[in-house]
């Protein structure tokens, strides 16, 4: 027999075979690995499960956005000064006096050219 694989649903534990393992998940079975945690949870098919699963995900979901809501405040209470690196906020006044400088050697090159 080839690799096994423990699946679970209520309080039925079987070990099948690894080829099976996805006809169990669909039958709404859990499967483990070899360590005992889930590798795959199956998908709750009743009514009962269904509704309480609905249930934790909408207090979770409330809980994430409490989440945001809180560190957006806090994003928003940041001065801008300091979300610049030191780089950004300096002026780039540098570049273009540079720039005219070699403007004008090339300008003056020219001139002594036509001469």
């Amino acid at each position: 027999m080839g690799k096994t694989v423990t699946v679970k649903r209520a309080n039925v534990v079987l070990t099948v075979n690894a080829d099976d393992a996805e006809r169990y998940l669909k039958k709404g079975y859990d499967i483990f690995d070899e360590d005992g945690n889930i590798k795959f949870k199956a998908t709750p098919s009743d009514p009962g499960a269904l509704a309480k699963a609905y249930e934790e995900h909408k207090a979770r979901i409330a809980e994430l956005e409490a989440e945001v809501a809180e560190l957006k405040a806090k994003l928003s209470a940041v001065p801008v000064e300091a979300e610049q690196p030191e780089e950004l906020a300096a002026e780039p006044e540098e570049a273009p006096a540079e720039e005219a400088e070699v403007v004008e050697k090339k300008k003056s090159t020219s001139r002594k050219k036509k001469s």
